[in-house]
């Protein structure tokens, strides 16, 4: 019995071994599963969120270049949305320079007017100055004054038949209304509820008297209500004939008056003197006139659409854009003249970059009024499908075209002065100096190709290189003491560069294949031979030359006291070598960037390559030498940093435009470029960062 009792329980003991074994290798094989379920579940949804992160910012790049209304918020919006799916680096790179494209654009938002104000004819409402009261056109002709924010009618003025007026407007003052029937003007007295003048073409002076065109051209100033002419101004015409004034426009401060007359010419009046000053022709009939409130800021919409920007007394037009589908009926500066709007036949409202005449923004919309507020930069009234309300404009952040669209050509060649007050730029046509912060030219010298430009002595002289003659001109305050620059004629020079320690002066000689580093003194050194040498850069302080040539691929470097080649850097050609300011990096900027190190001349960190079939480049170091900005494709600006060579932003030129050159300012926090239309940009970096700090990207540790 025992023996059998041990049987079983062997046999018992066995079965439960083996059951045992069953489970655990079931629960081991469940247990797998569900670690690799778990691992391909993360998987996918690693790839979903990556892939909705791709999608995300393809949309957010896709609206930066649509340019909608609400489009700078949105773009904003989809990438902060997407911060939570948890990018990877390179896409959260990708977010932080898409967002920054956004960022430097003019932002436009609608703001819906209150519902009292919701009428479905554009002509029958118009506010004041502040937008705060508005005088609307009601059923039965009458004219009411109304606060659309409490329901009490401030005042009315009387019905008149036919009911076709068009409510345009308030006198500064608040006192008066202005209403267009037909040819003529009717103004209001809103403190007596009755009309008190009629004329055919008036407009409000900013001490609410009100400026009236008569039959033979004269205009005459006249008080309100009584109708009493304080001051005339005798007809533009020269003849008894004179033609009619079709258009008025008086300056913020009162002083000039502008009337349009006979079709195609502006005609300015000083007030107080009651003189005449300037005619200005324009090509076509005028249709708007407007100052803005910065000295001398005025524009002229025409019929044929075109659009004409002065800074009076210059008689030439800052800046003109060609015709349009429809003419120009209402113009508008911002408060600070940086902006102006204009709208039209087209039934559209354009913003412009009043210093440049870059178009900012477009905006579907019909503007009877187009005025704005002088608080802040809200435009309108206006109406889109059929709704009234305003276009509150977004400033730009982190970036500034500090000149606008001009003659381009050349290599677009940029300098700074080392205090970094002073910008000069060459063109195919001028050599220009303005200053950095405002765009302001202070000096223009004309030129016939500038190769290549540079300040020396401190700031203090400007060097640069005419269709190969060297020029440079002595400064004072930016201005050149001299207007005539001095020039050296007898060789062809390719390039110029000037060392900021020993004032040397050094320049590329192609037809010579040589180099040559003339001292303050004059005397001359000579580096031998480098063939179409195009480009070339000094080592602070004065002691190493690379140079670069048109064809010849490879960096050469050079001592400039012997004479000698003492390196070969293996590049491509059509290459601008560079030199850190520290000494320590040399880069050569072309259709790809090559980085060496100054230890051994051993090759740095490796670059990505840049689109193919792009033309030479730029680069640029920053003063402390961490950071490099190199053209990328022609219109990206990419920055890395050093010494392992990490991606950081970039920063895409403007409407696609073609970069040429690149430099940084002497504190580092700004970065300007010129493009190939003549324009110079620039980025504040630390403004930049501060914006993407609060969205949520500041840039990830390195």
């Amino acid at each position: 019995l025992r023996l059998v009792w041990f049987r079983r329980l062997g046999l018992a003991a066995a079965a439960g071994l083996a059951v045992a074994a069953t489970a655990w290798l079931w629960s081991s094989r469940q247990a797998r599963l569900e670690r690799e379920n778990a691992r391909l579940i993360a998987a996918a949804e690693r790839r979903a969120r990556h892939e909705l992160i791709n999608t995300s910012l393809a949309q957010a790049q896709a609206e930066v270049r649509l340019g909608r209304l609400g489009g700078r918020d949105a773009v904003l919006r989809v990438l902060t949305n997407a911060l939570v799916l948890g990018p990877e680096a390179a896409q959260r790179r990708a977010m932080r320079s898409a967002a920054v494209a956004a960022m430097a654009q003019t932002g436009t938002r609608w703001i819906p007017a209150p519902e009292s104000l919701r009428s479905t004819d554009p002509m029958s409402v118009a506010g004041d100055r502040d937008q705060r009261l508005f005088a609307r056109r009601d059923p039965d002709g009458a004219v009411s004054v109304v606060n659309p924010d409490t329901p009490d009618r401030k005042s009315r003025l009387p019905g008149l038949r036919p009911v076709d007026d068009e409510v345009t407007g308030f006198s500064p003052d608040g006192r008066f209304v202005r209403l267009r029937r037909g040819g003529e003007f009717l103004i209001g007295d809103l403190s007596a509820a009755a009309y008190c003048h009629t004329n055919g073409v008036c407009v409000f002076a900013p001490d609410s008297r009100l400026w009236v065109a008569g039959a033979d051209g004269a205009v005459e100033l006249i008080e309100l209500p009584t109708g009493r002419s304080v001051r005339r101004l005798p007809p533009a015409g020269e003849s008894r004939s004179a033609p009619a004034v079709t258009s008025l426009a008086v300056s913020p401060d009162g002083s000039w008056l502008a009337t349009a007359v006979g079709g195609n010419q502006v005609t300015l009046h000083e007030v107080d003197s009651g003189g005449r000053g300037e005619i200005l022709q324009v090509p076509g009939a005028v249709y708007s006139l407007t100052w803005g409130s910065r000295p001398g800021q005025f524009a002229v919409g025409l019929e044929t659409g075109e659009l004409l920007v002065w800074t009076l007394p210059d008689p030439h037009p800052r800046w003109q854009v060609p015709a349009r589908s429809g003419a120009i009926r209402r113009l508008a500066f911002d408060p600070a003249g940086r902006v102006l709007a204009t709208a039209g036949e087209e039934e559209v409202v354009t913003l412009w970059d009043a210093e440049t005449g870059q178009e900012l923004a477009r905006v579907p919309a019909i503007a009877w009024q187009l005025e704005f507020r002088p608080s802040d930069t809200r435009l309108g009234l206006v109406w889109r499908g059929g709704e009234p309300g305003f276009i509150g404009l977004v400033p730009s952040t982190g970036f500034q075209r500090v000149r606008g669209p001009g003659t381009g050509g050349g290599d677009g060649v940029l300098a700074i002065s080392s205090n970094g007050k002073w910008l000069a730029v060459g063109t195919s046509s001028s050599v220009d100096v303005s200053d950095a912060q405002s765009g302001a030219r202070v000096a223009s010298m004309p030129a016939h190709g500038v190769r290549a430009i540079a300040f020396g002595q401190g700031g203090r002289t400007l060097w640069w290189l005419d269709g190969g003659e060297v020029c440079w001109v002595p400064l004072d305050q930016g201005s050149p003491r001299d207007p005539l620059p001095r020039r050296e004629s007898g060789r062809v020079w390719t390039h110029l560069a000037v060392s900021t320690t020993t004032g040397g002066l050094l320049l590329a000689d192609g037809a010579t294949d040589s180099l040559v580093l003339r001292s303050p003194e004059g005397r001359e050194s000579r580096m031998a031979p480098h063939e179409f040498v195009r480009f070339a850069a000094i080592r602070e302080p004065g002691t190493l030359i690379a140079s670069g040539s048109q064809s010849v691929p490879d960096v050469l470097l050079w001592d400039p006291v012997s004479g000698r080649r003492v390196a070969r850097l293996p590049s491509g050609a059509q290459v601008r070598p560079v030199f850190s300011p520290d000494g320590q990096w040399l880069a050569a900027a072309g259709p790809a960037c090559s980085l060496w190190r100054a230890d051994d001349w051993g090759p740095g960190p490796t670059l990505p390559a840049g689109p193919a079939n792009t033309v030479a480049g730029s680069a640029a170091f920053s003063p402390d030498s961490r950071t490099l900005a190199a053209v990328y494709g022609d219109h990206e600006i990419h920055l890395f940093h050093l010494p392992d060579g990490a991606p950081g932003l970039t920063l895409e030129a403007a409407d696609g435009g073609r970069l040429l050159a690149v430099v940084f300012s002497p504190d580092g926090g700004r970065l300007f470029a010129t493009t190939a239309r003549g324009e110079v940009l620039c980025w504040s970096l630390p403004e930049l960062e501060s914006a993407l700090s609060q969205l949520g990207l500041s840039e990830m540790d390195r």
